[in-house]
């Protein structure tokens, strides 16, 4: 399933869907308006989502522009669970206007 997902899915949707797990897993009661804090390193998220750590940092920092996580120091906060969950189910990036 693990490999299938590599294969098939985009890297912003394998990050979001390893985000959603972690979330999950932390019994944060994670809600669209509110945020949720995890103790993770953009290493540690690669290797959860079986990417590098520069296209892990790439869309990072994207989607903190588009005000979806914020990352750094060992920490990643989830501003927007909806869109993180849009983004693990259809792969939509975020806002091409938010990127710049």
């Amino acid at each position: 399933q693990r490999l299938h997902g590599t294969v098939s899915e985009s890297a912003e949707q394998r990050l979001a869907r390893a985000l959603l797990r972690l979330v999950d897993q932390s019994g944060a009661d994670a809600q669209p308006e509110q945020e949720t804090a995890l103790a993770l390193s953009r290493q540690d998220l690669a290797e959860l989502s079986d990417t590098t750590i520069f296209t892990v940092s790439r869309v990072v920092s994207d989607w903190t522009r588009a005000n979806v996580v914020t990352g750094g120091r060992g920490r990643i906060v989830v501003h927007d669970f909806k869109r993180l969950m849009q983004i693990a189910e259809e792969g939509v990036p975020a806002p091409a206007a938010a990127r710049r």
